[in-house]
C-alpha cells in the first residue's frame, strides 16, 4: 500500500513525498486533489471522503465521513459521538486537562521549537468585550449562527488571543473570520460583518461575503472537479481573471497542467523516473513539449530541497574531531588514539576518478595517552600540499594547476578544494572535515553502508585500534597505535555533562540547528574531551 506524505501551505506550494509541487495538484487516479478554494484558502479533498481546509493564517478544518466514527485519534478527538471522552492520548489514557492532552499529540521531531503557554504575567490588560463582544451580541451579525455553532468557545479563543497581543485590532479579524467560516460551512447565511474589520484584497480581486469556494482557476479545463461545498467569505477574482496559485491573472497568463501537476508558462522541468525527458510549458497554448534528455556524468536524477531533476551527485563528509573521534562518510562513529600518520581517505578502485589522498598526523595531547589531529596532508596527482598546525603559512591563498586546486584561509580555518569534488577543512587545532566521493581509509568506503566501514587493505577488522593501525602511513615515525583499553576515563562525569549540556538543550542556542545536524555525537565528543582534562 503506497502512502503519500503531504505538506502544503497557503503560498501555492505543497510537498508530496518531499517533492515541491505547485497548486493545484491531483494524485494518481484523482484519489487526492489539492486546490485553492479562495485566494487565502487551500482545500485537500480525497476520494474516500476526508477533506482538509486551511485558511490563512491560522484556520484548519478536517471533515471525515461517518465510516471513521470511533476510529480516529488526535486533537480532533475520537469521533464516537461522545465529546466527554475526546481527551485520549496516543497511549489510550483519558486525561482531563487540555494542556496534557495537547502535549501528548506533539510531533516529536519539532519539539525543540515548541513554545509553551503564555505566562499569565505577560498578558495584556485589554478590554476583551470591546473586541469579542460582537460574537455574542443578540443584535450582531453572528446571532443567526448560535443555534448551529456555539459561539462561546470562539469567545474564549478571542479573549486568549486579544490578551496575548500587542495589537488586538489586527488579531480580532482572524477570530471573527474563523467563526464566520464555521457558520457558512454549516449552511448559515450571515449578515455583513466586515464593517467591523477590513480585508485588503490583492490586485484584480474583490471581497465577497458569500463567494465561490471552487473559483475559476487556470487549469480548470484539464483539472475538472465538482464543487458541492458551501460558499465562503473572502477575496474573489474580478471578472475576466482566474486564480493562478494565489494570484488573479488573465486566462492568457495561465500555464500548463501535465500529468497531475501544474506548471507555469515558460517553466522547464525534467520528466521520467531517470529524468529521460526535458519538458517546457507553453503558457500561450497550455501544452507541454518534451525532448529526450539525460543527466550529466556527475549528476543524478533525484529530489533535492523539494525539486526533482538532475542534481550534482551527493557528497559525503567525514570528520576527525577532538582526541580524535571519527565519523565516516557512511555515518559510523568510532574513537582511535594512535599517534602516527594515517590515511584518512583516498580513492580506491574508482576507475576514471581523479587520484587523491588525505593523510593526517596525530600527536599526544598535552602529554596524555589520548591524541589529537595535529597535521593534515592533502595530496593530488597534480600537486602536494602540507599544512602544519604550528607553522606559519605565508603563501595563501594559492591556486594550482589552472584553478583545479585552490587553498585559502577563512577565519580560523584553512580550506583545500579540488575541482573533482574534494574539500578538506582544517581548524588548525584538532578537527578536520573531508567531503568527497568513493574512498577508503579511516573515513570508510562511502558506499552507504556503515556496517562495512572497517575495511582494511588486508580485509575486514573488528576493532578501532586494528582498523586505525591498518591505515598507518609507512615511514620512520616515532608513534604508537593508541591506548586501547588503557585510555583514560573519569569517574565523576557530572561536571563535564553540566558544561556540555548546552549543545543539545532544546531551548539552547544550538536548538535551531538540531534538525540539520544531530547534536548527539558532538555532545559525546565534547563530553569525552572535557572528561580527559579532569
Amino acid at each position: 500500500m503506497n502512502t503519500e506524505n503531504i505538506h502544503f501551505n497557503i503560498f501555492s506550494y505543497l510537498q508530496v513525498d518531499s517533492q515541491l509541487i505547485k497548486l493545484p495538484y491531483s494524485s494518481a487516479s484523482n484519489r487526492i486533489q489539492i486546490y485553492h478554494s479562495s485566494l487565502h484558502s487551500v482545500t485537500l479533498r480525497t476520494s474516500f471522503g476526508v477533506t482538509v481546509q486551511t485558511v490563512w493564517p491560522h484556520f484548519v478544518q478536517v471533515t471525515a465521513p461517518s465510516v471513521y466514527a470511533g476510529s480516529l485519534g488526535g486533537l480532533c478527538g475520537n469521533y464516537n459521538g461522545h465529546p466527554r471522552d475526546d481527551f485520549h492520548t496516543p497511549n489510550g489514557v483519558l486525561v482531563n486537562i487540555s494542556q496534557a492532552f495537547g502535549d501528548s499529540w506533539r510531533d516529536g521531531s519539532l519539539s525543540a521549537h515548541c513554545v509553551e503557554n503564555l505566562d499569565e504575567d505577560t498578558k495584556n490588560n485589554h478590554n476583551v468585550s470591546e473586541y469579542c463582544g460582537i460574537l455574542t451580541s443578540p443584535q450582531g451579525p453572528f446571532a443567526p449562527c448560535w443555534s448551529t455553532v456555539d459561539p462561546h468557545q470562539q469567545v474564549h479563543v478571542c479573549e486568549q488571543i486579544i490578551q496575548g497581543s500587542e495589537d488586538p485590532a489586527s488579531k480580532v479579524c482572524e477570530v471573527l473570520r474563523d467563526y464566520a467560516l464555521m457558520c457558512q460551512q454549516n449552511g448559515v447565511v450571515l449578515e455583513e460583518w466586515r464593517n467591523v474589520t477590513e480585508l485588503a484584497c490583492p490586485a484584480n480581486s474583490h471581497y465577497e461575503l458569500c463567494g465561490d469556494s471552487c473559483p475559476s482557476a487556470c487549469p480548470s479545463l484539464s483539472f475538472p472537479f465538482t464543487c458541492n461545498t458551501q460558499c465562503q467569505e473572502g477575496c474573489q477574482c474580478d471578472d475576466g481573471f482566474v486564480l493562478n496559485g494565489n494570484q488573479c491573472v488573465p486566462p492568457t497568463s495561465c500555464g500548463c497542467y501535465h500529468q497531475g501537476r501544474y506548471r507555469h508558462g515558460g517553466e522547464q522541468f525534467n520528466d521520467g523516473e531517470e529524468c529521460q525527458s526535458l519538458c517546457t510549458c507553453n503558457g500561450t497554448t497550455g501544452t507541454v513539449h518534451c525532448v529526450p534528455s539525460s543527466c550529466g556524468p556527475q549528476e543524478s536524477c533525484r529530489v533535492v530541497e523539494g525539486v526533482f531533476g538532475c542534481h550534482p551527485k551527493p557528497h559525503g563528509t567525514c570528520y576527525a574531531s577532538g582526541d580524535p573521534h571519527y565519523k565516516t562518510f557512511d555515518g559510523m562513529k568510532y574513537d582511535f588514539q594512535g599517534t602516527c600518520r594515517y590515511i584518512l581517505a583516498k580513492d580506491c578502485n574508482a576507475t576514471g576518478l581523479r587520484q587523491f589522498s588525505v593523510e593526517a598526523k596525530n600527536e599526544p595531547w598535552n602529554g596524555q595517552l589520548v591524541s589529537v589531529t595535529a597535521e593534515v596532508f592533502p595530496a593530488f596527482m597534480i600537486c602536494s600540499v602540507i599544512l602544519q598546525v604550528d607553522g606559519i603559512i605565508t603563501n595563501l591563498p594559492v591556486v594550482l594547476n589552472g584553478s583545479r586546486v585552490t587553498i585559502f584561509v577563512s577565519g580560523s580555518r584553512t580550506f583545500v578544494n579540488a575541482d573533482f569534488g574534494l574539500s578538506v577543512t582544517f581548524d588548525g587545532r584538532s578537527t578536520v572535515f573531508i567531503t568527497l566521493g568513493k574512498t577508503c581509509g579511516l573515513c570508510g568506503n562511502f558506499n552507504g553502508n556503515s556496517s562495512d566501514d572497517f575495511d582494511a587493505p588486508s580485509g575486514t577488522v573488528t576493532s578501532p585500534d586494528e582498523f586505525g593501525a591498518a591505515w598507518k602511513v609507512a615511514g620512520n615515525y616515532s608513534c604508537s597505535d593508541g591506548c586501547g583499553s588503557s585510555c583514560p576515563r573519569c569517574t565523576d562525569e557530572q561536571p563535564a555533562r553540566d558544561q556540555c549540556q548546552v549543545i543539545r538543550a532544546a531551548d539552547g542556542p544550538f536548538s535551531f540547528c538540531h534538525d540539520q545536524v544531530d547534536p548527539a555525537p558532538f555532545f559525546i565528543v565534547i563530553d569525552w574531551n572535557f572528561l580527559s582534562e579532569y
